[in-house]
């Protein structure tokens, strides 16, 4: 009987520990970012809703601020791999050196590219964006619609 008790207490005391690594973790989990190997913090989303269209340093991503999620853009040209520019001046996305244009979604306009811009995983969490560079999907075909669509506020820049 008294074996009975102690293996009991043995089994109870473990389960405790075994909840609090468990809550410490969460939290921890909460602090640092969503859940999932690989997310990158990219900036607050207070400072992307300013400046609307942000290169995400040490990455070939640009933030693009929108009503619902920002969306995430490689800046990595579909076309030869060429890394691609904003343009401020028409707002507009533009491979500089073989001539490709995105609308400022990333949606393809002209140019030889076969696509527009590859979109990279991207989510909100407590204040801050987040991507996740190594889980992109090839961007919208050429010709695809895009409802929010806005012509070239300016002069292209290249």
């Amino acid at each position: 009987m008294k074996r009975s008790r102690i293996l009991v207490a043995a089994t109870l005391g473990l389960a405790v520990v075994f909840i609090a690594v468990l809550a410490m973790a969460l939290v921890r989990a909460g602090h640092n970012g969503p859940a999932g190997e690989g997310w990158e913090n990219a900036g607050s989303l207070e400072e992307l809703d300013a400046t609307r269209v942000v290169k995400v340093p040490d990455q070939t991503v640009y933030l693009v601020a929108s009503d619902l999620t920002p969306l995430a853009l490689s800046a990595v040209d579909p076309h030869l791999g060429e890394i691609i520019a904003y343009c401020e001046s028409s707002g507009w996305f533009e491979d500089p050196d073989h001539g490709s244009k995105y609308d400022g979604q990333g949606y393809y306009a002209m140019g030889p590219s076969p696509r527009g811009m590859d979109r990279v995983a991207v989510t909100v969490f407590q204040g801050d964006v987040w991507i996740q560079p190594a889980n992109d999907t090839e961007g919208p075909p050429r010709g695809a619609d895009n409802p929010a669509h806005e012509d070239p506020r300016g002069p292209f820049c290249s």
